[in-house]
């Protein structure tokens, strides 16, 4: 019988775990890939969701973790507030489909066991001064989570007849039963 494991094998371990569970929950490299021509396909996409969230994107795209391609300035064409009396009320944030595509691919590939070096595309490779933690590749696969199950719904190739999509990142905490 093993005795209990070290601080470092329990390390790797909740790696690992981490690793398998946010893959399970985003899907395949495949399905990521569909998902991101789906969105280049969208004129705009409305993100609904507090400006620490929009923060945390705008750090993604522009921060540590991308070597190429980062934006420079924040690409939204407008952020308004959701109520005009509340600063910490939610931010609607409309960005280009091919803003958000991009976004998307940068959170897709910013856990670490992503950015293998034959995995990752160019400018993502994992290095060691620009590993996130674990609280940010859970936010990357949150926020992406969000945004894939209104992109799971978009119809290709078909004339947008309502409103711009709206992806809205703002979950309800259960009431008491």
């Amino acid at each position: 019988m093993r005795g209990l494991l070290t601080e470092e094998e329990a390390r790797e371990r909740d790696i690992a775990a981490r690793a398998r569970r946010i893959a399970a929950e985003v899907g395949s490299e495949e399905m990521h890939r569909a998902r991101v021509r789906k969105c280049s396909g969208l004129s705009i996409v409305i993100l609904q969701c507090h400006l620490d969230t929009w923060q945390f994107a705008l750090r993604a795209m522009s921060g540590p973790w991308l070597l190429q391609g980062r934006w420079t300035e924040d690409p939204s064409s407008s952020i308004t507030r959701t109520t005009n009396n509340e600063d910490d009320s939610p931010v609607r944030v409309r960005l280009s489909g091919a803003r958000l595509s991009e976004l998307m691919s940068v959170l897709w590939y910013l856990p670490t066991h992503r950015r293998s070096g034959h995995r990752a595309p160019v400018g993502m490779e994992a290095a060691w001064k620009s590993l996130p933690t674990p609280v940010e590749e859970d936010k990357a696969a949150r926020l992406y989570l969000a945004i894939a199950a209104v992109i799971d719904r978009v119809e290709v190739n078909t004339p947008r007849q309502t409103d711009y999509p709206v992806v809205i990142i703002d979950d309800a905490i259960a009431g008491d039963s």
